[in-house]
């Protein structure tokens, strides 16, 4: 696909303040306020802050409570931890609350990939490509320190998208492993230009996410 010219320049102003000396959170609010970001940015209604940590004893907890169960991995290659079924039968031994997202669980059809979830928690084994956003989301809400040279970002196609337009001027169809670790350093790297690193972390994620979805967006368009 040739560039376009709105979105390399987009992607022109977003690295010139991704690359300053000191960086500025006011920048990125305003980076992320451009009118062509307007569908694509999170919304807080959508994705309010999330501030909560799950450690990997609290998972250890679960496990000796029984609500997680052994189950082979893919490929029978290791063993992963899933919520046990037999949860959905029981009637009142669960919360309202567990009960309300073990439902939404099910209706969704996603019973199974909480064990990427579980593993990044635990920091276990890393997938290639398949399970690494629930994986690295797991690491995600493991991190508790504030050493943010150790950060652990949130991963998804659209930030994954915008990483390497930024590094390559060109929209990239194929996500292979190496992206989300490089993406992983390359995150770490420039929230270290900010000194509210906390606020940062969250303004660069949300940029990134309605970047990667306008890029996705203009791509598809065949702009």
């Amino acid at each position: 696909m040739a560039v376009d010219k709105k979105l390399a320049a987009i992607g022109d102003k977003i690295l010139e303040e991704l690359d300053s000396l000191p960086g500025s959170c006011s920048n990125l609010e305003r980076l992320i306020e451009l009118p062509e970001f307007s569908k694509w940015k999170k919304s807080e209604k959508k994705y309010p802050p999330l501030t909560f940590t799950v450690s990997a004893d609290e998972i250890r907890t679960l496990k000796q409570e029984g609500k997680l169960i052994e189950s082979s991995g893919e490929k029978g290659e290791h063993t992963e931890f899933v919520i046990d079924k037999k949860l959905l039968l029981k009637k009142t031994s669960l919360t309202s609350l567990e009960k309300l997202l073990l439902a939404m669980i099910w209706k969704n059809g996603d019973y199974g990939k909480e064990s990427k979830l579980i593993d990044g928690i635990c920091n276990g084994r890393a997938p290639e490509t398949s399970g690494f956003v629930f994986y690295q989301f797991g690491q995600h809400l493991a991190w508790n320190c504030s050493d943010y040279t150790k950060y652990e970002p949130i991963v998804d196609k659209n930030t994954i998208y915008a990483y390497l337009y930024l590094g390559k001027k060109t929209v990239s169809k194929k996500i292979i492993s190496e992206h989300f670790q490089g993406y992983i350093e390359w995150f770490r790297d420039k929230l270290n230009h900010y000194d509210d690193k906390e606020k940062a972390a969250v303004l660069l994620d949300n940029l990134l996410f309605a970047f990667g979805k306008y890029i996705r967006h203009i791509d598809s368009a065949g702009v």
